[in-house]
This record gives structure tokens, sequence and C-alpha cells, in this order.
């Protein structure tokens, strides 16, 4: 069973969705404790902190770019809602040509910067538990994916890597 719902609502529930997750969360977690490198405890973040603009910024980007090549290829101008999960096409272009996880390695990337930015150890905890659940469902979704898709997903991940080649040689 799918239900459709116009796919001008993706523009409004995934960044409130992702805001939530990897913004507001890292934020609250870091209040329970110290945040390590910060003048004061909590005045303003330190240099070795601002290091943590870096992967931030990255990782929003590559969710970002993965996003928009989900919205530009969904099918029919609708969004689909399914039980099953199964997706409705397959994505090997765009930031799918360098990992078939960008949006995992997005959000890692997020994480790692937040915990970075805020030297916090609650945040560094929720990375862990964070790429603990990717590593997981990576797993999951391959399997749904190479029953889906069979051979053209088993050509493609052979030539893309799971996590990021940036451009090495693979064995």
């Amino acid at each position: 069973m799918s239900r459709r719902i116009p796919r001008w609502v993706a523009l409004v529930v995934w960044p409130v969705l992702l805001g939530a997750v990897h913004a507001a969360l890292p934020f609250e977690l870091s209040r329970l404790g110290r945040r390590l490198g910060w003048r004061n405890g909590r005045g303003r973040p330190g240099p070795a902190n601002l290091v943590g603009l870096v992967p931030l910024v990255a990782g929003a980007a590559l969710l970002s770019w993965a996003l928009g090549e989900h919205y530009r290829a969904a099918p029919d101008r609708s969004w689909a809602i399914k039980r099953g999960l199964e997706p409705e096409y397959l994505l090997t272009d765009g930031p799918y040509r360098l990992t078939r996880n960008p949006m995992h390695l997005g959000g890692i990337g997020i994480w790692t910067g937040w915990t970075a930015w805020f030297g916090s150890a609650p945040v560094g905890a929720g990375l862990v538990v964070l790429t603990a659940i990717y590593g997981a469902g990576i797993a999951w979704e391959e399997r749904i994916m190479e029953r889906r898709w069979g051979d053209w997903w088993r050509a493609y991940a052979r030539r893309t890597p799971r996590w990021m080649s940036l451009g090495l040689p693979r064995r």
C-alpha cells in the first residue's frame, strides 16, 4: 500500500525533520555537559572548536545535495509513502556517484562538526549512537535495494563505495 501526498510537502517535512535531528538535538545534548574549548565553559568557541565548522558545512552540503537529487528523481511530481519502503527509483548520479550513502555520510559529518564545535561528550556519544544506527540500517537498506533492483544494484554497489572513495582506485 502506498499513499501519495503533494510533492511540496517534502520541502516542509524534510527540513523540519532534519533540523530537529541534526541541529536541535545536538544543541540540546551539548547543554548536558561542559563545552570543552569554549571560553568560560559557555562563552564562545575556542580556535579548536572552529575546526568543527568544516565537517559541519561539508556534511550539510552533502545531505542537501542528496535530498535535492531525490526531489528531482521522484516520479510523477508526487511523494509516495510506502509501507515496504522500497524505492521507486535508483539514484546513481550526483552524490550517489561518490558514495552509496550520501545522506548517512552527510549526517555523520554534521554530527562530527557539532561534536567538535561544542566540544561536548554528550554530542560525541550521540554521534556514536547515530553511526551505529546508520551502520545497522545500511545493511537492511542494501538488502531491500538488491531485492528490488537485482543486477542493476549489484553493478552499482561494485563500482560505488559504501562510504566514500575520494577518487582513490577501488580494489
